[in-house]
């Protein structure tokens, strides 16, 4: 018989995300919803991105990779820091990981030791906390205020740094916010960071959608800046499982002993094929991003209509964040009401930390006109609780 206590403590500490309750609850519903609860896109990968694969996969690519990852695409990274960012990335600073999350696993696993403690500024994706435990960290959330659109605020965030602190985790374009940090607020951290010799872990997944700011890159202005990345959203392609880490050399050298001894080497067919990509297909990233920014217009402007409702216009990203409070109701109840009484899938604030309370994350990836259709599902569910 299997004996719980006999299992590793660090996984047993480790939660489902909440999100993933809600994608498997829908999935088990036999009726007609509107889905926007899914941080995924409804773009299919850009067919050169699909006819670069068959290719590849007929040029043989189809055995080991390289323990960082294949040439041609760390070249194609290098070529694109350097046009768009003004960056100059040396190859021995990037290792290709399978999507974003092995990158921050990797990433936690090679820079904490036992009880070491990483401060999560929330609202904030739940599977950074998670994956922190999970390699044996201890999790300090501080949440950042709503009043104050969620800004970046380093005299708070220093009251919660100890002796046992090492790293802050910051993600922009913000899931779930929206936010684009300034470079005013960026630069506070990282003196906040230089000040107490900490990492700082920044996620950019969704640097694609920039909408009304552009993000700006952080990586390179401090020697223990970690920056991930992937491809999920930039080309459509979640499932592959492709992303990078940009580290210092000596870090890095590091993480390929982690990621050797875990992953040990990611697909040479997707790799080969995305720097193909990477290298031809300027159009698919930029016409998925006007595209997200057409819909939060839409959707924004709708949602604006409802009474006791205010939506943050978010920078970046794939969703909108809005702000029930005034609606007097616990917001986990309110998301439960538009799923039984709208038949709307969407996500409660709660389950991106305590900061996240009285909010809802409501996906981009939907046509236009079922955006539009649940706004105004929203609208008749809110007035519904109102009266």
């Amino acid at each position: 018989m299997i004996n719980m206590d006999e299992l590793n403590s660090d996984v047993l500490e480790c939660q489902f995300s909440g999100i993933g309750a809600i994608v498997q609850k829908a999935n088990t519903m036999n009726e007609e919803l509107i889905r926007l609860e899914i941080g995924d896109t409804d773009y299919t990968p850009p067919k050169m991105l699909i006819d670069a694969i068959i290719e590849q996969y007929q040029n043989g690519k189809t055995h080991y990779s390289s323990f960082r990852g294949e040439d041609s695409l760390i070249s194609s990274i290098c070529a694109m820091y350097s046009k768009k960012s003004n960056l100059q990335i040396n190859p021995e600073e990037i290792l290709i990981t399978s999507g974003g999350s092995m990158g921050l696993y990797i990433t936690f696993k090679t820079i904490l030791s036992r009880d070491d403690e990483v401060i999560v500024l929330e609202p904030a994706w739940s599977h950074f906390g998670e994956i922190i435990k999970l390699v044996g960290g201890k999790v300090s959330r501080v949440g950042l205020n709503p009043d104050k659109d969620f800004d970046i605020d380093c005299k708070l965030i220093e009251k919660f740094i100890t002796e046992k602190t090492r790293a802050i985790v910051v993600n922009h374009p913000n899931n779930p916010t929206g936010r684009i940090y300034s470079k005013k607020e960026l630069n506070k951290l990282i003196a906040l960071a230089k000040k107490y010799d900490l990492y700082i872990v920044c996620d950019e997944e969704y640097q694609v959608f920039e909408f009304d700011r552009k993000l700006f890159p952080i990586y390179k202005m401090y020697d223990k800046i970690i920056t991930i990345r992937s491809f999920s959203k930039t080309y459509a392609m979640p499932g592959l499982r492709l992303g990078y880490v940009l580290a210092s050399e000596l870090l890095i050298h590091e993480m390929v002993k982690v990621s050797l001894y875990t992953n040990m080497y990611n697909s040479t067919l997707i790799q080969a094929a995305v720097a193909q990509v990477m290298e031809n297909d300027k159009d698919f990233p930029n016409n998925i991003r006007d595209e997200y920014k057409r819909r939060r217009d839409i959707l924004y402007e709708e949602l604006n209509k409802i009474r006791n409702v205010r939506v943050i216009k978010s920078e970046g990203g794939m969703y909108l964040w809005v702000d029930f409070r005034k609606v007097s109701m616990d917001e986990r109840k309110i998301v439960e009401l538009l799923r039984t009484r709208g038949k709307i899938i969407i996500v409660p604030g709660s389950c991106f930390g305590e900061s996240g309370r009285g909010f809802a994350r409501i996906s981009l990836s939907a046509d236009v006109k079922i955006l539009r259709e649940a706004a105004r599902k929203i609208q008749m569910c809110i007035e519904e609780m109102l009266t």
